[in-house]
């Protein structure tokens, strides 16, 4: 489980911030539900639900909206070689999203946490490579194929993004911090087969997290995090509002069922937020 902040109060065109006279903002928050499970020693199952409050406000409107996101399932298959001599985690992983509520895409409408109102497919690709005794070199490639129009006549732009970072937790530890980049990339918008001027763009972030375990339950690790997020490079097509940061908190559960799971987690010991 976990919970995302973001504000959105900067008025961009392209990379040009522009004077907002309206005083524009929108807040979002989100809590995700995500369950894992390994069904055999190198097959599992995610599974991820966000629920969504946005609140849009200028100087004439204070709306606030609430709304299930779509749901997210993936089907991974992990594999442990060596790269380069020296201990990895490879996942590739497929999936779908699928629309849980109607109405959704005039609600949530920032570049990650969007519902397109039909069933995309997904795939992903994680990492995390051993370099030295405690410290990790990890890396995810996510896409969602848009393939198909809503209801309402819109259809959303193809999302992808990319994450590379670097976690140290010293050897016996309870604890890691970890530093890295986010990238993202999300195609404009269409409506009735034309496109909508104000969406679709590029987005980097530096990021930086602290992960923490905090107690056991039944033996099982308990672990909280928290990550912030800054935007340093931000180009959106049309005029859009755009975040100056956005921070996340969580906490996670891994309780092993079936044998031995080949998970980032053996090699890390602190699982990887995902961008669904």
């Amino acid at each position: 489980m976990d919970y995302a902040f973001s504000r959105r109060d900067r008025l961009l065109t392209g990379t040009t911030t522009l004077a907002d006279t309206l005083d524009q903002r929108t807040e979002t928050h989100q809590v995700s539900l995500a369950l894992t499970s390994g069904i055999t020693d190198h097959l599992t199952l995610a599974l991820s639900l966000p629920l969504v409050v946005n609140r849009s406000v200028n100087r004439s409107l204070d709306d606030t909206r609430t709304a299930f996101s779509d749901l997210s399932a993936q089907l991974g298959v992990g594999v442990s070689p060596r790269l380069f001599g020296r201990p990895a985690n490879l996942r590739l992983a497929a999936g779908v999203t699928l629309p849980v509520a109607q109405g959704v895409p005039n609600v949530i409408t920032n570049e990650r946490n969007f519902a397109s109102g039909t069933v995309d497919p997904t795939l992903s690709i994680r990492g995390v490579m051993g370099l030295t005794p405690g410290l990790t070199l990890d890396w995810q490639l996510y896409t969602r194929q848009i393939v198909s129009t809503a209801s309402d006549g819109s259809r959303t732009g193809d999302f992808y993004a990319y994450s590379l970072g670097l976690t140290y937790s010293p050897v016996g530890s309870d604890y890691a911090v970890s530093g890295g980049v986010d990238a993202i990339n999300r195609n404009g918008d269409l409506f009735d087969g034309r496109p909508f001027p104000n969406s679709g763009g590029d987005w980097i972030y530096i990021k930086a997290s602290f992960t923490q375990s905090l107690w056991n339950v039944r033996e099982a690790p308990v672990r909280g995090w928290v990550e912030a997020q800054v935007p340093v490079y931000t180009y959106v097509e049309g005029i859009q509002l755009t975040e100056r940061w956005n921070i996340r908190i969580g906490l996670s559960l891994a309780i092993q069922l079936v044998g031995h799971s080949h998970s980032e987690e053996s090699v890390k010991g602190v699982p990887l937020p995902a961008f669904q």
